[in-house]
């Protein structure tokens, strides 16, 4: 478990990247309860690490509705538009 605190920007982000690439855990878990504020390449990065498996937990409202949007906004893969 990856507890988040403060604001989360681009270079939050990036940093963010490099430990978890570094992380040999099958299963990570970020706590966003101590994040005060995120900005769009942070949430961002936060769908696409939990469509790939991250679990976010305490993750305020703004930034799970954040994610929604976001990730409805996506363009669906082609294998799901051929359904």
């Amino acid at each position: 478990m990856f507890a988040l605190s403060g604001d989360m920007d681009l270079e939050y982000v990036a940093r963010l990247q490099e430990l978890l690439a570094n992380e040999t855990v099958n299963r990570v878990t970020l706590d966003l309860k101590e994040l005060t504020f995120a900005d769009r390449a942070a949430v961002q990065f936060l769908a696409s690490a939990e469509a790939s498996g991250i679990r976010l937990v305490h993750c305020p409202r703004y930034v799970r509705s954040w994610i929604a949007a976001e990730t409805e906004s996506q363009p669906q893969r082609i294998e799901e538009q051929d359904k």
